[in-house]
């Protein structure tokens, strides 16, 4: 029995939910499937970006733009847009908790362009690490987050991870192509998902900070920094 489990019990992660890979489309909507179904569609743009490196300029409004062509033409109303700068594992996301409710209030659809824009697992849309896709338990948090508002994207719920990269390399025309980084070694890339899961959880609980670094053994300035990580960097501090 690990320190974890044995100070707070057997974490939630080790349950069914916690460890079965979600399938998108059981939870999200693939946009044109709703299109049939009324005559006008009222659509709120939700745009997240990982990390304020990613918000610079006008990132933001390119990705917006990005959705507003996918739209254009089809019977929808744009009645309002949000922007977000957050990753997508954390549960503090207030952009999407006000486009939820603005939809709540005018009867619409909250729009993304894919689902990892809604929610993400660590190195998820990694083309050398697909099966890391949010499991049942992530989707079933956003669902209670959502409540009755349904939550829909532009590409299909289901595409690969690679259909996703591919398709947001239009987002923004002045990226260029995504530089290929060198991976690093197994043992460091799984050493940092088993801390991603285990710091993840600690949060969850509400495990005080100096126990989580005894937990992990580090210092406890490195797991402030750790829970301050954007899900970029953790996808650096993992390849």
């Amino acid at each position: 029995m690990d320190v974890l489990e044995a100070d707070y019990g057997t974490p939630p992660r080790r349950s069914q939910e916690y460890q079965t890979r979600g399938k998108p489309s059981d939870f999200l909507h693939h946009l044109p499937a709703l299109l049939s179904l009324t005559a006008v569609l009222r659509i709120v743009l939700y745009v997240r970006v990982s990390g304020r490196n990613q918000a610079r300029g006008d990132n933001l409004e390119h990705r917006l733009q990005y959705l507003r062509n996918r739209l254009r033409g089809l019977n929808v109303e744009i009645i309002a847009e949000f922007t977000e700068v957050g990753s997508g594992w954390k549960n503090e996301r207030p952009q999407l908790a006000n486009a939820i409710t603005f939809a709540r209030e005018h009867g619409a659809v909250v729009v993304a362009a894919s689902v990892d824009r809604f929610v993400r697992h660590l190195a998820y849309n990694s083309d050398r690490d697909e099966h890391f896709v949010p499991v049942v338990a992530d989707f079933q948090q956003l669902m209670r987050e959502a409540g009755s508002v349904r939550l829909a994207t532009c590409m299909h719920p289901d595409a690969t991870p690679v259909e996703v990269a591919k398709e947001q390399t239009k987002w923004n025309p002045n990226t260029g192509r995504p530089k290929k980084r060198k991976a690093g070694s197994l043992r460091d890339r799984h050493k940092g998902r088993l801390v991603y899961d285990q710091l993840r959880w600690m949060c969850i609980l509400q495990i005080p900070l100096r126990r989580k670094a005894a937990i992990l053994k580090v210092p406890v300035s490195t797991v402030q920094r750790w829970q301050d990580m954007t899900l970029e960097e953790w996808y650096d501090f993992t390849h």
